[in-house]
């Protein structure tokens, strides 16, 4: 296991200018963070991961429409506990590289559909985990719960091998899940443990503030990530592409997105203890800026209870389009204050991150 100074060196610009924040708030910042963020964030995950297969167990024993109708509800949990996660942009999920694993999209390409039914129609026994991405997590899941071209429920009741596979899935997500959560468990040499040493090794990695340079990164990516996923379905010319969607075949995307809120506002306040906002305030005009970050947060929350559900059809309605316009302006201003006022007020700059290029 690499240390988080050593992917701090290689995931980060080196050239960082600014004044460092006080060592003994990187301390705070990183113990808060990591007992009653991450790892609380990661517990939830790997809870929800366990529903999930529990369910997928028994409804493939019972084949009932009730069990049926659990799992695609424990579905729906999951996914929000795992996009409330997306903001932790470091650590085990990119060394391990999870992030592909847990969800594919975007799907430019159909690719869910095509390899898991490939995947059925091999009738070969495969290890998941050496199976391709597209297939290993909550995409694929999603398609065999939720895929409105066939009856699911009926499909998996009539065809064992898609019952297995759903089990197979479900059995990798929950093992991804668990070292995710025992990977930040508090212990020798456990990532806690690297986390809380970044501000001492800050010389050592040549960045001042590590710890709010990993986490402002986080926020940063996880929003243009979030905005992505509204302008991306909503095309362009006035044109919508429902199937650019992230969740389209369970109509789950408002959802998701309101769960990347979520999990990004407990990134931020150290869910109501100390954090990022503590920092923040603490700078140059710190005051304004913490107060138009939180306006900006309730305003994308706002926008979003306006969009007509699901996402999908509202970005092919002319009635509706204008609200998912408005949700993306606002996903804009949020994104661009952890691209520019944040990271200037905290002396950051920010790094490369994996949606460049998409």
């Amino acid at each position: 296991m690499k240390s988080i100074a050593i992917v701090v060196l290689t995931s980060l610009l080196l050239a960082l200018g600014g004044c460092s924040n006080n060592n003994d708030s990187e301390r705070q910042l990183a113990e808060h963070s990591s007992k009653r963020v991450i790892l609380a964030l990661y517990h939830r995950l790997a809870f929800q991961a366990e529903q999930f297969q529990s369910s997928a167990e028994h409804f493939c024993q019972t084949s009932s429409q009730p069990a049926f109708n659990e799992l695609q509800l424990r579905w729906r949990n999951l996914m929000g506990a795992w996009l409330e996660t997306e903001v932790i942009q470091f650590g085990p999920v990119i060394e391990e590289n999870l992030l592909w694993q847990f969800q594919f999209w975007p799907d430019k390409k159909n690719l869910v559909q095509r390899k898991v039914e490939q995947q059925l129609q091999s009738h070969a026994k495969t290890d998941i985990s050496e199976a391709s991405v597209v297939i290993q997590g909550l995409s694929a899941l999603e398609y065999l719960l939720f895929e409105p071209s066939i009856n699911t429920a009926e499909q998996l009741r009539q065809q064992p091998e898609r019952c297995q596979l759903l089990r197979d899935i479900a059995q990798h997500v929950h093992d991804n899940a668990s070292l995710l959560k025992s990977s930040w468990k508090p212990g020798n040499g456990s990532w806690h443990e690297q986390f809380m040493a970044l501000p001492d090794q800050r010389q050592e990695a040549g960045i001042p503030n590590p710890v709010s340079t990993l986490m402002v990164n986080g926020l940063h990516t996880m929003l243009e990530r979030a905005y992505k996923k509204v302008v991306l379905p909503l095309g362009k010319n006035g044109r919508g592409n429902p199937y650019l969607a992230e969740s389209w075949r369970s109509r789950n995307s408002l959802e998701n997105i309101a769960a990347n809120i979520r999990g990004a506002r407990r990134f931020y306040d150290g869910a109501d203890g100390f954090g990022l906002d503590d920092l923040v305030k603490a700078s140059p005009n710190g005051s304004d800026l913490t107060i138009e970050v939180h306006q900006a947060f309730n305003q994308v929350e706002r926008s979003l209870a306006l969009v007509p559900q699901p996402l999908s059809l509202a970005v092919t309605n002319p009635d509706s389009r204008a609200a998912v316009e408005a949700l993306a302006n606002d996903l804009k201003i949020l994104w661009d204050l952890f691209g520019n006022e944040v990271p200037n007020a905290l002396g950051i700059v920010l790094s490369f991150n994996a949606n460049d290029g998409d």
